[in-house]
C-alpha cells in the first residue's frame, strides 16, 4: 500500500501557502523555519536558514564554503526525497534553494497536466521544459507560465518561427530571467522579434551566450524600450566584434546594465578601447570578457576608464603580448575591485605581480585567480602582504624555473603567515612531495580553510599521513592532493577519520 503524504496542519498550510504565493521573499521561509524549530524539526530548520544565507552571499564569503558544506550534510538523499516530494514522475532534474525545490526539468506536456499540482506543493522559480516541440503552442498559452519567474530553454533548437511565438506569448509577463543560450538557429530574425515583445517588461536577466548572432544583429537593440528592468545580458560566444561593440555603445539604455558577459567572442584591442568610451560601463559590477583576444593597450582603456568605478568582478583574458596583471595593477579607476580573474595563460610575469603588491588595488581584493607562471612569481605573490584580505585564491605555476629550480609551494605557504582570511586556495601545477607535507601540516595561519586544492606532484602515503596528523586545517570541506586513493586505501580511510568522509579527492 502507498504511503500517504502527512497532511499539514492549519498554521503549518498557512505558513507554506505564504511561501508559495511570494516565492522571491525570504520572511515567510524562515517564518516556517521557526515554526519548524517549535514542531521538533530543527533540521529542516536549519537548512532552510542555510540556502537563504547561501542565495545571498558570494563566492568569495568567508562563510561561502561553510555554508555550502552544511547545505550539503543537511541533504542526504533520503531527505531530498522526503523534502522535495513532487506530484509529477519522471522529474529529470530538480534543486533546492533557499530550502525547498524551486527548479525542475520535466517533460513540457507532463508540466502542462501536471502544473496546478506542482504550484500547490512547491513555489516553483525556474522551469526547464524538455520536449517542447509536440506541444509548444499549448505551452506558451498556458496562464501557469505566469507563475514563473525563471523559464530555461537554453539548447531547445528554437527557430525564428518559435522565437517569434514566443515573443508575442503574453503569459512571459512575469519573468524575471531568461535564458535562451545555444539556440543557433533563432538567428537575427529571432533575436529582434524577443527585443521588440511588449511581455518582457520584468525580465532582470537575459542569456544569449552560444547563439552566433554576429555583430549586425546587435542593431536592434538601439533604440529598444521594451526591457526597463533588465540587469544582466549574457552575450558571450556570439562572434561579436568592434563593430557590434559600437552597437552597445550606442544603445545608452544599456548604461542600466549590472552585469555583462562579453567572454568568447572577438573584441580584440579595438572592442575594448570602444568599450571603455562607452556608458555602457558605468552601472556595470561584473564585466567578464574571457577569451576575447584583448591585449594590454585595450586592457589599459578598460581599467582606467571614467565609467568603471563601480566594477566589483572583472574576468579578463590572457595575452601573448603583455602582462594585463600590470596593466590592471596601475589603474586608479576601479576603487570597487574585489574579484579579478585572468584567464590561464603564460601572461602573468613576477613584475606583474609586483606591480599589484605595489598597487591600492591588493589591499581591495577579496577574490584573485593568475594564470600560469613561473614559481618565482608565484613564490611573490604568496609573499606580498598587501593581499592579506584574501578569502580566495587560486593560482597554477609551472614546476620550475628555465634554470631548473622547482618550486617549494608548502615552504612558501608556511612564510605567508599574513593569509589568515583565507578560505579557499587552489594552486594548480606544483611540484609537492612527501617532504613538503609536514611544513604544509604545521600551517596554522590557514586552520580558516574551507578548501584545499593543492595538484601536481606525487605523494605516497606517508606524505598523506603527514597532513592527516595535523592539528589545524579542522574547517576543511574539500581537501585536493596528488595523492592516487582508491576507496579501500586505509590511507583514505585515515583522511575520512581525520577530515570527514567525502572531503578528500585525489588531483594531479
Amino acid at each position: 500500500m502507498a504511503k500517504k503524504k502527512p497532511v499539514a496542519s492549519g498554521d503549518e498550510a498557512a505558513l507554506l501557502a505564504a511561501i508559495r504565493a511570494t516565492p522571491e521573499e525570504d520572511t515567510p521561509r524562515l517564518a516556517y523555519a521557526d515554526w519548524l524549530d517549535e514542531h521538533g524539526n530543527p533540521d529542516r530548520a536549519e537548512f532552510i536558514r542555510v540556502q537563504c544565507r547561501l542565495a545571498r552571499a558570494h563566492f568569495s564569503d568567508p562563510e561561502w564554503h561553510d555554508l555550502t558544506w552544511r547545505q550539503d550534510q543537511l541533504l542526504t538523499d533520503a531527505r531530498k526525497k522526503a523534502w522535495g516530494e513532487l506530484p509529477v514522475k519522471p522529474v529529470k532534474e530538480k534543486t533546492f534553494r533557499r530550502g525547498f525545490v524551486d527548479d525542475i526539468s520535466v517533460h513540457a506536456s507532463l508540466f502542462l497536466e501536471k502544473a496546478d499540482a506542482i504550484f500547490e506543493q512547491v513555489p516553483l522559480w525556474t522551469l526547464r521544459p524538455l520536449k517542447i516541440g509536440p506541444v509548444w503552442a499549448a505551452l506558451l498559452a498556458s496562464p501557469h507560465l505566469l507563475r514563473v519567474r525563471d523559464l530555461d530553454l537554453h539548447n531547445s533548437a528554437l527557430s525564428q518561427v518559435r522565437c517569434r511565438a514566443l515573443a508575442a506569448s503574453p503569459n512571459l509577463a512575469n519573468l524575471h530571467r531568461l535564458n535562451l543560450g545555444t539556440n543557433r538557429t533563432m538567428g537575427a530574425n529571432g533575436f529582434r522579434a524577443l527585443l521588440a515583445s511588449p511581455h518582457l517588461r520584468e525580465l532582470r536577466r537575459l542569456d544569449l551566450n552560444n547563439n552566433d548572432l554576429g555583430n549586425d544583429a546587435l542593431e536592434a537593440l538601439v533604440g529598444c524600450t521594451t526591457l526597463p528592468n533588465l540587469r544582466h545580458l549574457d552575450l558571450s560566444h556570439n562572434g561579436i566584434g568592434p563593430d557590434g561593440v559600437a552597437h552597445l555603445a550606442r544603445a545608452g539604455w544599456l548604461s542600466q546594465l549590472e552585469r555583462l558577459d562579453l567572454s568568447g567572442n572577438p573584441l580584440g584591442d579595438e572592442g575594448a578601447r570602444r568599450l571603455a568610451e562607452s556608458s555602457l560601463l558605468a552601472g556595470l559590477r561584473e564585466l567578464h570578457l574571457f577569451n576575447t583576444g584583448v591585449g594590454p593597450d585595450g586592457v589599459r582603456a578598460l581599467v582606467n576608464s571614467p565609467h568603471a568605478a563601480a566594477v566589483a568582478d572583472l574576468s579578463l583574458d590572457w595575452s601573448r603580448d603583455g602582462d594585463l596583471l600590470a596593466e590592471v595593477a596601475r589603474s586608479t579607476a576601479l576603487p570597487n575591485l574585489r574579484t579579478l580573474r585572468i584567464a590561464t595563460g603564460p601572461g602573468v610575469t613576477r613584475d606583474g605581480v609586483g606591480a599589484l603588491a605595489r598597487s591600492p588595488l591588493a589591499s581591495q581584493l577579496r577574490a584573485l585567480e593568475l594564470p600560469v607562471f613561473a614559481p618565482s612569481a608565484l613564490n611573490a605573490l604568496l609573499e606580498a602582504k598587501s593581499l592579506a584580505g584574501l578569502t580566495w585564491l587560486r593560482a597554477s605555476a609551472g614546476r620550475t624555473e628555465p634554470n631548473g629550480e622547482r618550486d617549494h609551494v608548502a615552504r612558501w605557504l608556511a612564510a605567508a603567515t599574513h593569509l589568515t582570511n583565507l578560505r579557499a586556495l587552489a594552486i594548480y601545477g606544483c611540484d609537492l612531495r612527501d617532504e613538503d607535507m609536514p611544513v604544509l601540516a604545521g600551517c596554522a595561519h590557514l586552520s580558516g580553510l574551507a578548501s584545499l586544492a593543492l595538484r601536481g606532484g606525487h605523494l605516497s602515503a606517508a606524505g598523506v599521513e603527514a597532513m592527516a596528523a595535523s592539528p589545524h586545517f579542522t574547517r576543511l570541506r574539500s581537501l585536493t592532493l596528488p595523492y592516487p586513493s582508491t576507496r579501500d586505501d586505509p590511507t583514505r580511510a585515515k583522511l575520512d577519520e581525520r577530515f570527514g568522509p567525502g572531503v578528500f579527492h585525489p588531483g594531479y
